[in-house]
């Protein structure tokens, strides 16, 4: 494969997540607060990206996720938002896989969206309905993290909040999980943090 700017393809592919309920932005963008809260008020949460190298989180992960013995990634990212909200529904996170094809490195937006399905179905089925969920591209879901990907397996943690939470202004369900690329699988192993 040649040489292939991974950070440029993640950042270009992130800026472009834009939809009609969420906008994101650049630094500048993201400063005008004013016009940010007003959007907010019409239903337009305006969060700023910048890069995959200036995350807090992982950034992105390397490791072969297809079995093609060629290196796969997974972008990771958390925006914050540009209108003065705080508190765990104020952020945006999203992750993405890359992986190699044709000696070219592509967003799998199939792979992608088949793991944030399954989280969220699996989170909904063992925990409750997901307290923050808004829409990036097909599925968006707050708080999770991957942390390794090895043998084809992704692993991350997860740290979210549910119908469980009872107005807890904090996530309360955490826990750890195994994505299995190849075969599209999802092992989960979570508890609720706080008292019923």
């Amino acid at each position: 494969m040649d040489e292939i700017d991974v950070d440029d393809i993640i950042n270009k592919y992130a800026k472009q997540l834009s939809n009609s309920d969420i906008k994101i932005v650049d630094s500048i963008t993201c400063a005008q607060m004013e016009i940010n809260r007003e959007n907010f008020d019409n239903g337009i949460s305006t969060y700023g990206y910048y890069s995959i190298k200036s995350n807090l989180l992982n950034g992105k992960i390397e490791g072969d996720l297809n079995g093609d013995k060629q290196t796969d990634y997974i972008a990771n990212y958390s925006c914050e938002n540009c209108y003065g909200g705080n508190g765990s529904g104020n952020y945006l996170s999203n992750c993405f896989f890359l992986t190699s094809k044709d000696n070219e490195l592509i967003v799998n937006e199939e792979m992608t969206n088949d793991f944030k399905k399954k989280l969220i179905d699996t989170i909904k089925k063992d925990f409750g309905d997901i307290y923050v969920v808004k829409p990036e591209k097909e599925i968006m879901v707050n708080g999770i993290e991957f942390t390794e990907i090895k043998n084809q397996i992704a692993y991350g943690t997860f740290n979210i909040n549910t119908d469980a939470c009872q107005g807890s202004p904090f996530p309360c369900v955490e826990g750890t999980f195994e994505y299995d690329a190849n075969n599209r699988t999802l092992k989960m192993l979570g508890k609720i943090t706080v008292e019923q």
